[in-house]
């Protein structure tokens, strides 16, 4: 199941309609450091198709199939902002100063705690989408 990392693994147990996810749903802002985007939309279309009533995602708690939409959705929401910045012209730096994902993700504190993991993944979708 591709997705974060190149090598992430469900598992799912049939006979309790149950399915660990790892970190390809966590129930904060996606870390993409290492993600494959293409390939974790359709790893999140395969997990949906499994007959699972739980999901015990990678951070947070269990949910049910609603939380792969919301997957889904925050992918392409992430992969949009930085596809639309790079088409605007920006640099990594500008759009690692400019996108913020703060309407899906507002920010944790004044610090922004979660500023070096944004930057993070931006810089990967960034090299990502570049190719």
């Amino acid at each position: 199941m591709p997705g974060h990392t190149p090598s992430e693994t469900a598992v799912f147990v049939p006979e309790e309609r149950v399915v660990f996810t790892s970190d390809n749903v966590v129930q904060a802002m996606p870390i993409l450091f290492q993600a494959v985007p293409d390939d974790w939309l359709k790893s999140l279309k395969k997990l949906e198709k499994l007959e699972a009533d739980k999901i015990v995602p990678g951070h947070g708690g269990v949910c049910d199939k609603a939380q792969l939409k919301v997957m889904y959705d925050n992918i392409k929401y992430m992969v949009g902002e930085v596809k639309t910045a790079i088409a605007k012209g920006w640099s990594l730096k500008e759009i690692q100063e400019k996108v913020t994902f703060a309407e899906r993700f507002p920010p944790m504190g004044p610090a922004d705690a979660i500023a070096p993991m944004r930057h993070g993944s931006i810089a990967h979708l960034y090299e990502v989408l570049k190719k």
